[in-house]
């Protein structure tokens, strides 16, 4: 810290989170779309034990005075060059009781998995007596309230399953990543894995100073770019900021209602901007459907893929099967859904097109109604035969099987 003079002063703990508390509350009157900061305190993990003994009791005595802006501890730095979890745990263990006693204002967060070496790969050099692979482990022991980076865990479907369950969020920094060598591809990144298999993870850029930027348009591009994602996955990692911080419970209600005003207006700017384009050079293309049969007395969606679609944007879209027509719903630049129309035919095999703005689409494929499906469940195959009665008959399984078998044996 410097005075008006330029000069360097030395001020305490305390003078420091004062002054940080009045920068916040004049920061957030000037910007009100600002939620909040507050700080998690963190020790180097290649200190001493004594050392991080010594930090740990100081944060607990400012965490006391400072409950709503001091709400959390981690261990910072290359895991597989300092001191796992496991190596300070009596001092952490003190860290973790004092947690239980603060009502929620204190949360153990740990750095934990960020390292691409296999579990048996040798301990560091620090009189370590596990692996860097076990630190998610110890970090769950411990209560983490999140989990940074988590690479690892996709190694190990124990600690995978016990953290999906719990809904522990984890930590993914794609960018930071990518730039020290623990994934190569991001297209590869597990973080993906853990979103779409149902663990929390919200986006970071862990050193972002260190690397150049300062907000996370970075990482979200990264991250949307290498694994496909979509307007609602977005929404969703950005809930999630909110969700699983270390906010207290008051202010991250104040910070979604913040945050869904101004998501609400960037889709409706987004909308409006995505409607205001034109694409004179673009040629749509439907190069397949799925699925290309279906009952003639029930409607069911079928999805047409191709390129171009991006001219049926805020365009009223009808799907002709034949002759009848049904309003279609776009998706994205290469889908559309079509419901499929109700006929009176047992079986018929109709073009696909679609119709924009008047202007006809041919796909040159074919929809086929059938009066009959073959819908395989868990237990049985089951045909379904459309009649007055809708009733369904249960085609004994090994019959089928023994049919399909009997058939292979021919063709080959």
């Amino acid at each position: 810290y410097f005075d008006e003079n330029g000069l360097r002063i030395s001020i305490n703990a305390t003078e420091e989170l004062d002054l940080l508390l009045k920068f916040k509350k004049d920061y957030i009157s000037k910007n009100p779309k600002f939620i909040d900061f507050i700080f998690l305190i963190y020790s180097s993990r290649q200190s001493s034990k004594e050392q991080i003994k010594i930090h740990i009791n100081n944060l607990i005595n400012l965490q006391y005075l400072y409950p709503d802006f001091i709400r959390g501890y981690d261990m910072v730095g290359e895991e597989d060059k300092g001191h796992t979890i496991l190596f300070h745990s009596d001092s952490l263990i003190n860290a973790f009781n004092y947690s239980k006693t603060t009502n929620g204002s204190f949360d153990l967060v740990f750095h934990a998995g960020e390292t691409n070496w296999p579990e048996n790969h040798l301990p560091s050099n620090y009189g370590d007596g596990v692996s860097t692979f076990e630190n998610i482990y110890d970090a769950l022991v411990l209560r983490t309230r999140r989990i940074g980076h988590g690479l690892s865990l996709a190694k190990r479907p124990d600690m995978y399953e016990y953290i999906r369950q719990r809904q522990i969020a984890i930590e993914v920094c794609p960018a930071s990543n990518q730039l020290l060598g623990y994934v190569a591809d991001l297209r590869n990144h597990p973080g993906i894995v853990y979103h779409r298999s149902g663990i929390p993870i919200v986006l970071g850029g862990d050193d972002p100073g260190s690397f150049g930027y300062n907000q996370l348009t970075i990482d979200f591009y990264l991250a949307t770019m290498a694994w496909g994602l979509n307007l609602a996955d977005l929404k969703q990692f950005a809930w999630n900021s909110i969700q699983y911080s270390s906010l207290p419970d008051n202010r991250k209600k104040e910070g979604f209602q913040k945050w869904e005003n101004q998501w609400n207006l960037f889709i409706d700017s987004s909308y409006i901007l995505a409607c205001n384009q034109t694409f004179s050079n673009v040629i749509m293309n439907i190069s397949d459907i799925l699925p290309t049969y279906g009952p003639y007395n029930q409607s069911i969606n079928i999805t047409l893929f191709g390129s171009g679609f991006e001219i049926a944007i805020c365009k009223n879209i009808i799907c002709k099967f034949g002759e009848k027509e049904t309003n279609g719903i776009f998706i994205d630049l290469n889908e559309i859904i079509c419901p499929t129309p109700l006929t009176n035919n047992d079986i018929s095999i109709v073009p696909i097109s679609i119709v924009i703005n008047n202007e006809i689409f041919e796909s040159g494929l074919n929809y086929k109604f059938v009066s009959s499906l073959i819908i395989i469940d868990d237990e049985t195959l089951t045909t379904t035969t459309p009649s007055k009665s809708d009733k369904f008959v249960i085609v004994n399984q090994k019959l089928i099987a023994g049919l399909l078998i009997l058939l292979l044996t021919f063709i080959l």
